[in-house]
């Protein structure tokens, strides 16, 4: 929030300040290109909310998903 942001940030990294530089990773590469793989954005609500029990535990997410 009110970050100066000045170039593309990737997938599920962390950014902050002003100008907004990185923090981290949030995941593993292994757990970031599974998740990206997963397409899991595409999902209908209904499926979003069969998974919704693994969103805290993300590699049972992804290890759930994969297997649909």
């Amino acid at each position: 929030m009110n970050s100066v942001v000045l170039r593309d940030i990737g997938p599920y990294e962390i950014w902050a300040g002003d100008p907004a530089v990185k923090i981290r990773d949030r995941f593993s590469d292994n757990l970031k290109n599974r998740l990206l793989d997963s397409g899991w954005w595409e999902l209908d609500d209904e499926k979003l909310m069969h998974y919704a029990q693994y969103f805290n535990n993300p590699e049972k997410f992804v290890e759930q998903i994969e297997y649909r």
